[in-house]
């Protein structure tokens, strides 16, 4: 029978292109609803860091102590900062940065859809490809597409980089090795090492597959491998040296930590509840959003990423039982399969695994492989609906029809449960509570009846607020779903009809996913709030003061009550909580440079006998004020989630549903002329030391000439501030210090009245300019002249590749790599 939409013209990749624009207009209809479209927690501290790159010049006195930009991710630094500078012609529109994560998502779909008309023996080439392709859009991944785009590059380069890997082991063309290390570079340039990591790690069950299926050497197979990847790791080494090349000049400068630098314990300690949730995770994509997580649920962890829709489960319990047809579905399985054991592995045994790589690359654990896997299991579906088409039947022959059954079973009743479950709580949630309540009354000893009844009762008062008749949609179309292939007549007959109509429903299936269990975020940031209900607080910080966080410490918990009461007080507590006004000390960053690093963590080791290995320890649970590190670091504010014990270094000044405000009245000034200069040994030797002078080491004290003092008479005022430089006017009759709270570092200079003037290290980590007597304007600016060779390097990569590309594309003739049976 012939599909309907085989009578459509074969699609152009324009119209391609533009229907899966108009499905992801389409599937964010939240963007046209009010909804503040990705702006959640990480992307909305990624968007700041991304639009304060323009103007920093290569550092970001915003974070932490100050950091050099160069030596972040390079997606941010370098290839993403344009879009701060088009943020900045735009009048700083919100919607620069989702529009950009929409092209890279709108990329990546095309991408899918790209492999699936080359290894999908389909010789209409129809339209159901197109919905198919989509679902990589909206998939479980969509909230870690929103804020990271290192996993979307993934989804972007995974089907690309599969395909010219199998190419080059075929036929070790080197126009295949020149278009992966071309690929290679945009993943890592508009991703990170992260995304480039992953992928070369994700095709290694390729290599298998391919060696297997054409029983090929071992040895031959994998030398390719090696050499694809080692050429392409090479050419993305030249057209990536703009941004790499400062990376090495910073590591020569003054080295960097990485942070957070993870121990893995080698098997993990998990009870027989949470292995059973974690390996219920290989058979749904999730069931509950983010906002239905309180009162312990995410105990639970309702989030399903394994699986790119609902009904692949049932796909895979069918195609695993069947003889592939043809090489890409052959390997589609194994790396669906092969890397769900590398999860698996990674669950039960992370430092056998994981750990020990981490100890030779101290990067992002190999851990997140969904994106990979989710690209291969469109294809099994594009294998499966064709199979279909062509008139299979879903039936198994022996155990493997029963597995069919079995998984259908047990999904209608996962599924079937939740709709019913959303309509009673919907209509009656008071009966709910009675339900569960005896339910708890009859399972559970009486002593813990009080606490249970407390936290079930209020999640079904917040699952009330939760739950939609949309939910009640998407649970009915996946137990839908469990029925078509519990009963597999009526989704065969449905196949031969219209594969465009049944790939469509699965698509509806995943679009009514993305609006429930994984939706737009529309909280108000916590800031916002905050500036909302008390505008003059909020603008009287002032950007170049310091901020911290601060830990509440362990709530009370003691009664039912307030337990309810501490969970009810952080609903709101999300979003926009780690992006203040000013700098944050508690910035989390991934590279620091070592002296600070080394220099925060002595400094809390040697003032507690609380002990911390990673300045992320800081950001987590940061100290409880007042402490010597926010005293020498500048601090003005602090903030936390509940009130802080009081003290004689705070006044609480705001107070909001999720956010206490105080100002630190012992923080040294951010900018101040020292009162004379003083030598120690260690960086921590500055405990205890009085505010006023400068510490500064032996070899620094050499560059300081003469005595400094401070002048009753002397005055500085801040004139300009910016993330990459900042000015002040200066006057004082004699030889002065200008100390400022900004990380030291061999690229800052200073100059007086355009008279340059030495920088020195002083505090232990932060900087000084040594001024003479006089008066003008003191001036500190970032000199990133030394990472421009970089650039050169890239042009001339960029030549080279160009040269041998086309070089190539005369040399040998286009020939298609025809993956046939052996």
């Amino acid at each position: 029978m012939t599909d309907a939409g085989s009578t459509l013209p074969k699609p152009s990749l324009v119209a391609v292109v533009a229907a899966l624009a108009a499905i992801m207009v389409i599937g964010y209809f939240g963007l046209f609803m009010g909804q503040s479209f990705f702006i959640d927690g990480d992307c909305e501290s990624l968007a700041s860091f991304v639009e304060h790159n323009v103007p920093s010049s290569g550092w970001r006195t915003d974070m932490g102590v100050g950091l050099s930009s160069f030596m972040g991710d390079p997606g941010a630094g370098a290839l993403w900062a344009p879009l701060g500078l088009i943020t900045k012609l735009f009048g700083g529109s919100p919607l620069v940065f989702p529009v950009s994560v929409f092209a890279l998502m709108l990329i990546a779909a095309t991408a899918v859809h790209w492999l699936l008309r080359r290894v999908i023996p389909d010789p209409d080439q129809g339209w159901w490809m197109v919905p198919v392709a989509a679902m990589i859009v909206f998939s479980p991944l969509q909230h870690e597409f929103f804020f990271q785009r290192h996993w979307i590059t993934l989804s972007a380069g995974a089907p690309l980089a599969a395909w010219l890997v199998v190419r080059y082991l075929e036929r070790s063309a080197l126009r295949d090795l020149l278009a992966l290390g071309f690929l290679s570079a945009l993943v890592f340039g508009f991703g990170s090492f992260t995304a480039l990591m992953h992928l070369g790690a994700a095709t290694i069950p390729l290599l298998i597959a391919h060696t297997l299926y054409f029983r090929r050497p071992v040895g031959g197979s994998l030398g390719r491998f090696v050499l694809v990847w080692g050429g392409a790791c090479v050419i993305m080494l030249g057209l990536l040296a703009w941004t790499l090349y400062p990376m090495a000049i910073e590591q020569l400068d003054v080295s960097y930590a990485r942070d957070p630098v993870r121990s893995w314990p080698l098997f993990s300690q998990n009870n027989l509840l949470w292995v059973a949730i974690y390996l219920s995770k290989f058979i749904h994509v999730g069931w509950l959003p983010e906002a239905a997580w309180g009162y312990d649920l995410s105990n639970l962890d309702p989030v399903g990423w394994e699986n790119v829709a609902p009904m692949f489960p049932l796909v895979l319990a069918v195609m695993m039982f069947r003889r592939a047809n043809g090489f890409w579905e052959f390997a589609a399985k194994w790396v669906v399969v092969g890397l769900w054991v590398w999860h698996l592995g990674y669950f039960f045994a992370p430092g056998l695994l994981v750990g020990m790589i981490q100890h030779v690359i101290n990067a992002y654990p190999l851990a997140k492989f969904h994106c990979f896997i989710q690209v291969f299991e469109l294809v099994l579906i594009a294998s499966f609906l064709l199979r279909l088409r062509r008139g299979e039947s879903l039936r198994n022959p022996g155990a493997g029809d029963w597995v069919r059954r079995i998984l259908a079973l047990t999904l209608l009743g996962f599924y079937g449960g939740l709709a019913v479950a959303t309509i009673l709580v919907m209509v009656s949630p008071d009966v709910a509570k009675a339900v569960v309540a005896s339910v708890i009354q009859t399972i559970f000893p009486i002593v813990r009846h009080a606490k249970l009844l407390v936290m079930t009762g209020a999640q079904i008062d917040l699952l009330a607020r939760v739950w939609t008749p949309l939910f009640v949609m998407f649970y009915v179309a996946g137990a839908g779903w469990a029925l078509l292939f519990l009963l597999p007549v009526r989704l065969e007959a449905m196949a031969r009809r219209s594969l465009l109509g049944v790939a469509g429903l699965i698509l509806a299936t995943n679009l009514l996913m993305s609006w429930t269990v994984y939706p737009l975020e529309d909280s108000v940031r916590v800031w916002d709030e905050a500036a909302r209900i008390h505008p003059e607080v909020v603008a009287a910080i002032k950007p170049w003061e310091r901020m911290a966080a601060a830990s509440a410490g362990q709530p009370d918990l003691s009664t039912p009550e307030k337990w309810l009461a501490f969970h009810q007080s952080q609903e709101a507590f999300r979003v926009g909580y780690r992006s203040p006004p000013a700098i944050d000390l508690s910035y989390r960053k991934n590279l620091t440079q070592k002296n600070t690093f080394d220099f925060q963590i002595d400094l809390v080791n040697a003032s507690s006998d609380r002990k911390i290995t990673s300045t992320r320890a800081l950001a987590n649970d940061p100290p409880m004020p007042p402490h010597a590190l926010l005293d020498i670091a500048a601090v003005q504010w602090v903030y936390s989630p509940r009130p802080l014990p009081p003290n004689d270094t705070l006044d609480l000044v705001m107070q909001t549903k999720a956010l206490y405000l105080y100002r630190y009245r012992q923080g040294w000034p951010y900018a101040y002329l020292a009162d004379g200069v003083e030598v120690i040994g260690k960086a921590e030797d500055i405990l205890g030391k009085p505010f006023g002078p400068a510490y500064v080491s032996a070899a620094d004290r050499a560059a300081i000439p003469g005595t400094v003092t401070k002048q009753a008479s002397a005055s500085l005022a801040l004139h300009h501030f910016d993330w990459g430089g900042y000015s002040f006017d200066y006057s004082s009759p004699a030889a002065s210090l200008l100390v400022v709270a900004d990380a030291w570092h061999p690229r800052w200079k200073a100059s007086l009245n355009a008279t340059d003037v030495p920088v020195v290290k002083v505090n232990g980590i932060f900087k000084a300019a040594v001024l003479p007597a006089g008066q003008g304007r003191v001036v500190f600016t970032y000199d990133a002249v030394g990472y421009k060779n970089g650039v050169f390097i890239s042009l001339a990569a960029g030549l080279i590749w160009l040269s041998l590309f086309f070089w190539s594309r005369r040399r040998e003739p286009d020939r298609k790599a025809v993956i046939a049976a052996p």
